[in-house]
């Protein structure tokens, strides 16, 4: 049932034009530091076994990864009207948001939505549709 279930999802988001990704870090590109306005960069620990997210000129310490996805996957899942599936977030978030900023506490500031791309291409409520059945 399970592999049922994922090869449903796997046609929803391929036919949006959403691949999976083996980015672990799925804000890799759209995450900005508030405080001096540059993007934020992914750092890998020693071990690998911990993700963090930091800032070129270090306003501030290094972010946990891990934390600022859930926080920003939360924020966004109250404006959408779909789960959208681990695999397909980082492709999703890269088309959904133009920015995402932090304060120097690591805490969600504001993020902007895309406005001309895919939000406009695709109907939200096509998806929500889909991803229901």
């Amino acid at each position: 049932m399970a592999d049922a279930a994922l090869a449903a999802d796997a046609e929803i988001w391929d036919a949006l034009g959403l691949r999976r990704s083996r980015d672990p870090y799925t804000l890799r590109g759209t995450l900005w530091c508030e405080l001096c306005g540059h993007r934020m960069y992914p750092v890998g620990m020693a071990g690998g076994d911990r993700r963090s997210y930091g800032c070129p000129y270090r306003c501030h310490g290094l972010v946990d990864a891990v934390a600022v996805e859930l926080l920003v996957g939360d924020a966004a899942g109250r404006q959408l009207p779909f789960e959208v599936p681990d695999p397909y977030r980082a492709a999703f978030f890269a088309e959904l948001f133009v920015r995402v900023a932090l304060d120097s506490a690591g805490a969600l500031v504001f993020f902007t939505w895309c406005t001309d791309r895919w939000c406009d291409a695709v109907d939200a409520s096509l998806i929500a549709d889909a991803v229901a059945r």
